[in-house]
């Protein structure tokens, strides 16, 4: 087995100077080609390998893509990280991935200490209000939230449009009791999301009651909280279709209520949104809104690219990608 080998050693073997093993490494001209393949020879004698830590000091480029993300439970956020690491793949970028637990001082500490110095840049679903990357000096996009968009650049969906056409859907179909379970109102698709519900039911003439609109973190253990409660006050309120503002809500809600016997179309309709395998493995299958996530990662990682190689910190950019009602089976037609 070959010794391990420095760069000193091959300047020493070689007989040249350590900054001239240097350029011969980083491909750099200045040196002839008899003393190149000389230097070279060693290096290939030896099976000499730069560390990455030290190339990336010397370059100031680590071709490392950081994404941060709430929680690794939900199926959204892998579809993102996918969508983020198809295009970095392609442009010699790997990615690494963070997880914060939606906390915003567990972020702050993360970026502050580990992401800024590993990484070129950053794509967040991020749990804070942007100040930290305004210190970091390092491109980021944010995805899924709406940072001020004055100094960054964001990809988020159309939240209140996507709700309104669910809300629309359950109307249509003559439901008139329409409750809505909700993830927190922190960020863009919480109010975004809030908005679509009352302002469709506001358009249609029908009231909000507050009974029926229950608040929540985005995890199934609220949906399954809330279709419980829904479910005690069933006959006060005279609820006939629950709304849930995300995948994980929806599939707490629809285990809640067949842990309790109610049949999911025919005696209560259910409408989720975000893609899960949930939606079409249920019995029956779940009508919801259906988000681009996969293209949401894919043009987070396209603008993140063209900041990182331009060097400009910000595009001026906000992106807002359609979203679509998937009718399937679990609501039911009351008309």
């Amino acid at each position: 087995m070959k010794e391990q080998i420095t760069i000193k050693d091959i300047s020493q073997k070689a007989g040249v100077a350590i900054s001239t093993v240097s350029r011969v490494l980083n491909g750099k001209d200045r040196v002839s080609q008899k003393t190149r393949e000389k230097v070279q020879k060693i290096i290939d004698e030896y099976g000499y390998v730069p560390s990455a830590a030290a190339v990336s000091v010397v370059r100031k480029k680590t071709n490392m893509v950081g994404v941060i993300i709430p929680e690794i439970r939900n199926p959204f956020y892998s579809a993102i990280i996918h969508g983020v690491d198809m295009v970095c793949r392609q442009k010699g970028y790997n990615v690494c991935m963070f997880s914060t637990g939606d906390e915003a001082a567990t972020e702050e500490e993360l970026v502050k200490t580990v992401v800024s110095p590993l990484v070129d840049g950053i794509i967040a679903v991020t749990a804070t209000d942007g100040a930290v990357y305004s210190d970091r000096r390092k491109p980021v996009v944010f995805v899924d939230r709406q940072i001020d968009s004055s100094r960054f650049d964001n990809v988020i969906i159309d939240n209140r449009g996507g709700m309104y056409a669910a809300c629309r859907h359950l109307i249509e179909r003559g439901h008139r009791r329409i409750a809505y379970i909700s993830g927190p109102m922190k960020y863009c698709n919480g109010y975004g999301r809030m908005e679509g519900f009352t302002s469709c039911m506001r358009a249609h003439e029908l009231p909000v009651d507050e009974r029926l609109v229950l608040h929540g973190d985005w995890f199934e253990q609220n949906g399954e909280r809330a279709a419980r409660q829904l479910l005690q006050e069933r006959e006060q309120t005279g609820v006939t279709a629950i709304l849930c503002s995300n995948n994980l809500i929806c599939k707490g809600c629809y285990t809640a209520l067949a842990e309790a016997g109610v049949q999911v179309g025919e005696e209560l309709s259910l409408v989720g949104f975000d893609e899960h395998d949930f939606m079409h493995f249920a019995t029956p299958k779940i009508t919801y809104v259906a988000r681009p996530t996969y293209e949401m990662g894919q043009l987070a990682g396209e603008l993140l690219i063209q900041k990182m190689e331009s060097g400009q910190q910000y595009l001026g950019e906000e992106r807002v990608l359609p979203v679509e009602l998937v009718e399937q089976q679990s609501v039911k037609e009351l008309r």
